[in-house]
């Protein structure tokens, strides 16, 4: 079997030929062999861009690999219990799992800076990708095209977010108590997604250390990586665009820019993905053709412009870099984006402050050094023993329309939430109900719609959140909730004042998912046909 290979590059020599034949070796999905004769090429050029490229996709079809080899695993485990030792499920089997996942994710991300930096290409005449997700969905495409900085930059934040949500959760003990997944098993409610979380506070009561530091400092070490990761795949995907408008304009590359004449991506332009193949639902077949769209009318330059700065000051804010160390990034910072698209403002309310979640409260002198971060244990919500069903839960509760009856835990319309006070930790923690917000599920929202309210233990997530209850206006009377000095500007939050923003925006960006779903799906009718995903997302989001 021969791959045809095209190189765009600084080199004068052509593609090295091991090259090729990793090509070659990926068009037969043979990522092993690929693997291998790609490490033969980087010994000796340690710095070959095109090698690098190539790297990134042995690595994106390892991924796929492993989850199938994942998928077909607990196939077996679902036919036959016996075949797995329970005890090793959450932290031992869970890691010896993901092991092959994240070395090829690092492969992927590692690559990525050489690429963008020299921006290569290399065409790929088949470069085939085949997904399993449980007995019901398979993916089977072919990507085609000239690929290089544009598809590396991809590449970079899907790698860099899968390494830093494996970094976040083995730098913590995963290890449970197996009595308490057998408690959960007996308790477990999926009529409610609320039941369904409460329950879950099982876990940490019979759990002394789930979701502490990991004991090994080195896997409690990886936590730290986040942040510069983070930096970094934002300051790259701050040049995706520029970067398409430049390697797109070639019409055999993968990812293709089609410009209306003013030669910059904006409205008018069209941009087509170059891949084909098939996706099977319940056993129907789907056919998937090259997808093309146009660029909507309110993507402008100078909004393109916006989120490029707001990409390199995260940038900045990441790796503490200047005065945009202790910048705080508003979610008002959105609304060009909002009303560009003809959706409403949105109030300043919020403002996040990402790198001290990672090391904790910044003063006027920086974050701690040391780094002072909690354990996701500190920041789940409390737990204690449910009075009316006798389990431990999280301090979980919601709300759905006025008009329809109330569950335990789930009231009808606006109402109080919480226990004044419980005990955690054998001591008895006090103040914690909050009163009406004055805010309730609109009758224009789906009958399931509930809005969640969360007994957090720090409300602040390590300093990292301040809320400004001033901006929202809403009727009714909230027992002068509202008129304290400290919801009169932006503060760390407490109970109450971190629910109601909650609450507040996710009537706003709830009523806003539905219509944005719908614009996606009559974009491409072919995906639109592939499954109801208004019954998926009650399913999997029924709030």
């Amino acid at each position: 079997m021969v791959l045809g290979v095209v190189v765009a590059s600084c080199s004068s020599g052509g593609l090295d030929p091991r090259l090729q034949e990793a090509l070659t070796k990926l068009q037969e999905m043979n990522v092993d062999g690929a693997k291998r004769l790609v490490k033969e090429v980087l010994e000796k050029h340690p710095q070959m861009c095109e090698a690098h490229l190539v790297r990134q996709l042995v690595g994106f079809q390892g991924i796929a690999r492993e989850i199938n080899a994942i998928n077909n695993l607990f196939s077996i485990i679902q036919s036959d219990i016996s075949a797995l030792d329970i005890s090793q499920i959450v932290d031992t089997f869970l890691r010896e799992l993901l092991e092959p996942v994240e070395e090829f994710a690092s492969m992927m991300y590692e690559s990525s800076d050489v690429v963008w930096r020299k921006g290569c290409r290399v065409y790929v005449e088949d470069f085939p990708l085949q997904v399993n997700f449980g007995s019901t969905v398979s993916i089977s495409v072919h990507l085609r095209g000239l690929m290089g900085a544009t598809e590396s930059i991809v590449f970079s934040a899907f790698s860099g977010a899968l390494l830093s949500a494996m970094d976040l959760m083995f730098s913590h003990d995963l290890s449970i108590n197996i009595s308490s997944v057998m408690d959960l098993y007996t308790l477990i409610r999926t009529d409610r997604f609320i039941y369904l979380l409460r329950t879950l506070g099982n876990f940490m009561e019979m759990s002394p250390n789930f979701l502490n530091w990991h004991p090994d400092p080195l896997e409690k070490a990886r936590f730290e990586n986040i942040p510069e990761r983070m930096a970094d795949v934002s300051e790259k995907l701050a040049s995706l665009v520029d970067t398409l408008s430049r390697e797109g304009r070639d019409k055999r590359s993968f990812v293709r820019f089609y410009d209306n004449g003013d030669g910059t991506l904006d409205y008018g332009d069209t941009v087509c993905i170059n891949f084909d193949g098939e996706v099977e639902v319940y056993a129907k077949p789907y056919t998937v053709q090259p997808y093309s769209f146009d660029i909507p009318y309110w993507v402008t330059q100078d909004l393109l412009d916006q989120a490029n700065d707001l990409l390199l000051r995260l940038s900045a804010h990441m790796r503490g870099e200047s005065a945009e160390a202790l910048t705080w990034f508003h979610i008002s910072e959105i609304n060009g984006f909002l009303l560009a698209m003809g959706e409403e403002a949105v109030p300043d309310i919020i403002a996040i402050q990402p790198m001290a979640f990672f090391a904790g409260p910044a003063t006027a002198g920086g974050f701690p050094n040391p780094p002072q971060p909690k354990p996701l244990r500190e920041l789940v919500p409390y737990w204690y023993k449910d009075p009316v069903l006798g389990n431990i839960s999280f301090m979980i509760e919601g709300e759905i329309k006025d008009e329809f009856s109330g569950d335990f835990y789930i009231n009808a319309g606006d109402s109080p939430h919480f226990p004044d006070s419980i005990t955690f930790y054998g001591e008895t923690v006090t103040g914690l109900s909050i009163p009406y917000d004055c805010i309730s599920v609109p009758s224009s929202l789906p009958d399931y719609y509930t809005l969640v309210y969360t007994g957090f233990q720090d409300p602040s997530f390590n300093g990292a959140l301040k809320v400004n209850l001033a901006e929202i206006t809403v009727g009714g009377f909230c027992f002068d909730q509202d008129t304290r000095p400290s919801y009169q500007d932006f503060n760390f939050p407490d109970l109450y004042s971190v629910n109601k923003v909650f609450a507040f925006l996710s009537l706003r960006f709830g009523s806003f998912i539905v219509p944005g779903l719908d614009y996606l799906f009559q974009e491409s009718e072919d995906l639109g046909n592939l499954f109801d995903y208004s019954s998926a997302m009650r399913l999997f989001f029924p709030w």
